[in-house]
């Protein structure tokens, strides 16, 4: 009966991660160390106090930006749940209070001058997230991996150093540009 039970818990829990899979078009997926640590150095460059992850997926993004920016508040939104309870148990094993995760879209949150944003989006969802940001405020600082904002310019852009590193997008201002 306890194989039963441990089966319908797991096919439970695969059909939702399936089942936001496909709604959001993308997979939760963790961040790879070298990117995470890359991401949490530019992180610790800005003077903001907030960070917001948008789409924190398994949490060791957030996680790594908490420990390596111990002064600084992580804001993570996850909307697949499967993932944000793992993200809650990584966090109560890692003892990272200065992470807060969401079990929401980001969408709902409303960005100031004085937060950093950080992202591991689809073009899809990096394309909404403009849209928001264009009718509701920019953040201070964007720092997306492996995919950019299309038609805007970023302020830096950090290349791979090695196999298994992302490049990353980072901007600090939002103007858009015109496309050739």
């Amino acid at each position: 009966m306890i194989e039963f039970l441990l089966f319908l818990g797991l096919l439970g829990a695969l059909s939702s991660i399936v089942f936001w899979s496909v709604l959001l078009g993308i997979s939760p997926m963790p961040s790879l160390p070298k990117t995470a640590r890359k991401i949490a150095q530019q992180v610790k460059k800005h003077p903001a106090s907030t960070v917001v992850e948008l789409g924190s997926g398994w949490g060791t993004l957030a996680l790594c930006i908490a420990r390596h920016n111990p002064t600084k508040q992580v804001l993570a939104y996850e909307r697949s749940f499967v993932p944000y309870a793992f993200s809650l148990l990584l966090q109560a094993l890692w003892r990272t209070p200065n992470v807060t995760f969401k079990n929401a879209n980001f969408l709902t949150h409303t960005f100031t001058n004085e937060q950093i944003a950080v992202a591991y989006l689809c073009p899809r969802s990096m394309v909404s997230l403009w849209e928001h940001w264009s009718k509701n405020g920019f953040p201070r600082v964007l720092v997306s991996a492996t995919f950019a904002l299309r038609g805007v310019i970023p302020t830096q852009t950090l290349k791979p150093s090695g196999f298994l590193e992302a490049i990353l997008f980072e901007y600090t201002t939002f103007k858009p540009t015109v496309l050739k």
